[in-house]
């Protein structure tokens, strides 16, 4: 009949097993992993990610028995051809898989918004440590597997949802002074704890009796988490707010991990959890990782609010800043843009910048570039050939864009002295047959330290939040340029840091123009 469609299935014969030396629920080695980062800026993001993993190696599929793929205007075979089902692997197919379980919940509580969906996947989603690393030799952590792999034998049995509305997502955005973290999903995670960190959740029951229900948290020996309250009852459609809190247990500057775990009275309600993801990224302060400031006038101040460090008897603030070189360059595309290494192809454009053991913040940017897609990556010449090489790479901005950055000062790891390398990738030309670009780069110095101010409070109480005042005053400073610093604390009477904040001053136009009308 039209508009309808009969499939008929015939169970097959099974014509292999799984391998058994590859352990159950491994997380293979190319799967994207946390923490969640800008690309960008390298600015971590306070939401967990990913947030749930599903089977996605291997996976029998429907494919084209024609598959073809372009590159560079090349076209050529892609896959087996002539089948019509392969193996395939990736997020293409770990994708369709909670696209699907997502649609059954739908179907299943078609009132639910798509926020309350993802909750009751994550919550229910078998997290039993039984899941690998990718080389199978320890439990996945929740940078690898996020809540778990999705079970929808449980999932269809979740006793409460989570709820998150468009204008609490906007309200998140970090570039707009939000906070993710405080966003209500099935997850706690913060990277910027300095002793003690919290989160408030407010659930709602999804089951059609009363439910009690005990909540108890486990974690790794570093740090401590805890729940208020641990028993309540939810009635049918009624809220909860919780109350979770981390503290260090012992200074760790990396990375730890926990669960809260929920167990309902009711046998047919599935349990639940939550995946806790902290980092005491120091003991000594909690500052932002970067302040960026417009402004309409050459000069002026700015207040950076509500920064906290432990208690300090003298504060020192000092900021260095510098404006950083620029060099225009002409680049053909890269006939093989799937290796940026392969530098005997052309398309790519290298050079070499050397830090000193003074240096406070490496910045390498592209701009104004007439390519549509350029990528940008950095490392250091540890073999001394002068030459990039992907195991030397420290650093990689590869979005759809042509505006790439590398900011050393808001990674990880210090600035390490040596020499180092800059590769620019013409991924995409505009057609023409060669591109241009600007290459900026910005290298500050313990010496630069005349072009911004700083100036904050003589002495800090442990917990009470203060303000660091950011002023400059130059005479040349134009609409469009930008001023890149560094703002360091430490604490004057023993000279230990308490932490940096990268500063970007960017020229807006002015506010006000004055011109005159003179007739003779």
């Amino acid at each position: 009949n039209a508009g309808q469609v009969q499939v008929t299935f015939t169970q097959g014969q099974r014509i292999t097993a799984p391998d058994p030396r590859v352990p159950v629920d491994t997380v293979v080695g190319f799967s994207s992993r946390g923490p969640n980062m800008n690309a960008n800026t390298n600015q971590l993001i306070n939401v967990l990610k990913p947030d749930i993993t599903a089977p996605g190696i291997h996976i029998l599929a429907g494919a084209s028995p024609e598959s073809v793929t372009e590159v560079n205007g090349l076209v050529g075979p892609y896959g087996a051809q002539g089948q019509l089902f392969q193996l395939i692997q990736g997020t293409s197919m770990s994708s369709p898989h909670v696209a699907g379980l997502g649609a059954l919940m739908a179907a299943l509580h078609p009132d639910w918004s798509p926020a309350q969906i993802q909750s009751a996947l994550m919550t229910t989603a078998n997290s039993a440590h039984n899941a690998r690393s990718p080389a199978g030799d320890g439990p996945a952590t929740p940078f690898d597997m996020g809540a778990g792999r999705v079970d929808m034998t449980q999932a269809g049995r979740a006793g409460f949802v989570l709820d998150v509305n468009g204008a609490d997502y906007r309200a998140a955005d970090p570039f707009a002074g939000g906070d993710p973290s405080a966003l209500n999903v099935a997850s706690l995670t913060d990277g910027d704890c300095v002793s003690r960190c919290s989160w408030t959740r407010v659930i709602q029951s999804s089951w059609a009796q009363p439910v009690n229900w005990l909540v108890e948290a486990s974690s790794a020996p570093s740090l401590t988490v805890s729940v208020e309250p641990t028993t309540f009852t939810l009635e049918p459609g009624a809220s909860q707010t919780l109350t979770f809190t981390a503290a260090v247990a012992q200074a760790v500057d990396t990375w730890a991990f926990g669960e809260i775990d929920f167990t309902a009275s009711i046998s047919d309600v599935a349990p639940a959890h939550f995946p806790v993801a902290v980092r005491f990224f120091s003991t000594l302060g909690q500052l932002p990782a970067v302040a960026q400031i417009e402004t309409r006038r050459n000069q002026g101040v700015y207040t950076i609010e509500n920064l906290h460090t432990v208690a300090v008897d003298q504060l020192a603030v000092q900021i260095y800043a510098s404006d950083p070189q620029l060099a225009q360059v002409e680049l053909a595309p890269d006939p093989t843009n799937d290796d940026p290494y392969d530098l005997d192809a052309g398309g790519v454009y290298t050079t070499l910048i050397t830090v000193s053991d003074t240096a406070k913040r490496l910045v390498v940017q592209t701009l104004n570039s007439t390519a549509p897609d350029l990528d940008l990556y950095v490392g250091l010449d540890t073999n001394g050939d002068g030459l990039p090489a992907m195991d030397e790479q420290l650093c990689s901005s590869t979005s759809s864009s042509a505006d790439e950055i590398c900011d050393f000062s808001q990674l990880d790891d210090t600035l390490t002295p040596g020499v180092y390398w800059i590769l620019v990738q013409n991924w995409a030309g505009s057609g023409a047959p060669t591109d241009s670009f600007t290459l900026s780069t910005l290298l500050i110095d313990r010496a630069d330290t005349g072009l911004l101010s700083a100036s904050g409070p003589t002495s800090v109480t442990a917990g009470e939040p203060f303000d660091v005042q950011i002023g400059w005053n130059i005479p040349n400073f134009t609409a469009g340029d930008v001023k890149y610093g560094v703002l360091e604390l430490a604490d004057a009477a023993t000279g230990g840091a308490l932490g940096s904040i990268s500063i970007e001053l960017r020229r807006l136009e002015d506010d006000v123009t004055l011109g005159s009308n003179v007739d003779g």
